[in-house]
C-alpha cells in the first residue's frame, strides 16, 4: 500500500497539522507502508488537510474543528468543510471536540 500524506517529508513543521503529517508518515513507515511525495505519485490512499484537492484514491481527511461563532456567517465558511466530509472515504478529527462540533 502506498500513501499520499501532505508535508511528510518537511522536517521543519511548526503547526499541529504538520507535525502530525510528518509523525503519522513516519509510524505508518515503521509498518511497512509506503508514503509518496507527491499527489500525482501514485498511491491508493490520501490524506487531506481539511478540505479534499485533487484526489483520484481514497481519501481521508483531517478535520480540526469548524467555524462556530454565531456573530459570522459560519454556515457559509462551513460549506467547503462539509464537502469534504461527504466526499471523504474517512475523516480523522484533532479533538474529541473536533468530531462533536463536525457532527
Amino acid at each position: 500500500m502506498r500513501v499520499f500524506i501532505p508535508g511528510a517529508f518537511n522536517t521543519d513543521h511548526r503547526t499541529g497539522k504538520g507535525l502530525f503529517c510528518m509523525r503519522l508518515a513516519k509510524a505508518i513507515r515503521k509498518q511497512g507502508v509506503g508514503v509518496v511525495r507527491s499527489i500525482d505519485d501514485k498511491h491508493d490512499v490520501s490524506l487531506h488537510l481539511i478540505k479534499v484537492v485533487g484526489a483520484k484514491s481514497k481519501r481521508v481527511v483531517r478535520l480540526d474543528g469548524v467555524w462556530h461563532n454565531t456573530s459570522m456567517d459560519y454556515r457559509s465558511r462551513n460549506k467547503a468543510i462539509a464537502k469534504s466530509m461527504q466526499c471523504a472515504d474517512g475523516v480523522i478529527y484533532q479533538s474529541d471536540f473536533s468530531k462533536a462540533i463536525c457532527s
